[in-house]
């Protein structure tokens, strides 16, 4: 028994910290010091863009966040126009992306200013680290908007702006937005007419050689249907994740009405239920022929009664401070009228009155 004893004593020592480390002191990321950090410092040193691009891989590899200022230093842009490129200009290209990718995994900060110069080639990219603080980068994401972008980086950039309430993010959607008026004409005692549209996309890929020697580099998609790992990149009404996965993805060209969104983004800035919000840019109304004055008074009324939707909206969103008066003064309704003859007799023909 004693011996016993003895034994569970010996493990119940409490051995003390030494005089110069105290719990406050102990490091909680890996050192400086470590056999990993002194291998990412040597690597940098080197003047080949390969060992550079190791140094990144490693510094992400192993959290080492004391070299983010280091890997900010790498990035050189590379002009995305050029058709053919130097050995130079390629592996430059692939260590901007590696280093893109360590700064995201590293959490780091970086300015709109050390973002914008690579935007272009890596979007997806800029937009997460621009996430981790959108009220710092509203300006350059609402510059993005104005731009022809892929959707689900357009969601993005909006559900930062959204939440953000960013000055000039609720004008410009306006300004975007397109009310299309659909007016089938009918012959008396005949039901509504039906239209339909189609749309069509497609999924592209750029196609680049890889150099040798350089490390395993990811690809960051964007996605709104998530998958197990996949991470948030910017919540709103259309959540956007990102999915990290090795080599070559797909971007997404597919063409989308985006009319419908806009007013979704509005009714999110105004706190309103989509289901209760009356603000709708596409309309179908069914005008049965009565004659040609009477059907200029139908598509008057029409018209008129968007105008002063739009108007209406206008006003609700000044009085809720998302917009200027400046702005209020400058936005105008872009309303188009779509008749559609359906009638069986066509031989009087149907005049669309000119509008202001």
């Amino acid at each position: 028994m004693n011996r016993w004893l003895a034994i569970l004593a010996f493990f119940c020592v409490v051995i003390p910290l030494p005089a110069q480390m105290t719990s406050d002191s102990i490091p909680l990321q890996n050192p400086a010091g470590t056999q990993e950090a002194q291998t990412v410092r040597e690597l940098l040193s080197s003047p080949e863009l390969k060992n550079q691009a190791w140094a990144a891989y490693l510094a992400q590899k192993y959290s080492l966040v004391e070299f983010v200022p280091q890997l900010r230093n790498l990035l050189r842009p590379v002009s995305s126009e050029a058709t053919i490129r130097s050995r130079t200009e390629t592996e430059q290209w692939y260590l901007n992306r590696i280093v893109l990718g360590a700064l995201i995994q590293l959490d780091a900060s970086l300015t709109s200013n050390d973002l914008m110069p690579y935007y272009e080639a890596f979007p997806n990219e800029a937009i997460i680290l621009m996430a981790r603080s959108p009220k710092a980068h509203e300006m350059a994401l609402l510059s993005m908007i104005r731009k022809e972008m892929t959707q689900d980086r357009w969601l993005a950039a909006c559900n930062l702006l959204a939440n953000s309430r960013t000055p000039g993010f609720a004008a410009q959607l306006l300004r975007e937005i397109k009310i299309i008026v659909n007016v089938t004409v009918v012959d008396p005692n005949r039901g509504p007419g039906v239209g339909a549209g189609s749309a069509s996309g497609g999924i592209g890929c750029g196609a680049y050689w890889d150099p040798p020697g350089f490390p395993p580099w990811f690809q960051y998609d964007f996605t709104t249907l998530p998958q197990r790992g996949d991470v948030v990149v910017a919540p709103g009404p259309h959540t956007v994740y990102y999915r990290r996965q090795i080599g070559w993805g797909s971007s997404d060209s597919t063409k989308v009405d985006r009319d419908p969104y806009r007013r979704e983004y509005l009714a999110y800035l105004l706190g309103r239920e989509l289901s209760s919000f009356t603000f709708n840019p596409r309309a179908y109304h069914t005008v049965q022929w009565k004659g040609p004055e009477d059907f200029t008074r139908e598509v008057t009324l029409l018209w008129e009664g968007k105008k002063s939707m739009f108007q209406k909206l206008v006003h609700d969103l000044r009085e809720s401070n998302l917009l200027s008066d400046e702005e209020v003064e400058s936005l105008r309704p872009n309303i188009s009228l779509q008749v559609h003859d359906s009638r069986e007799d066509q031989s009087i023909p149907l005049e669309i009155p000119e509008f202001n």
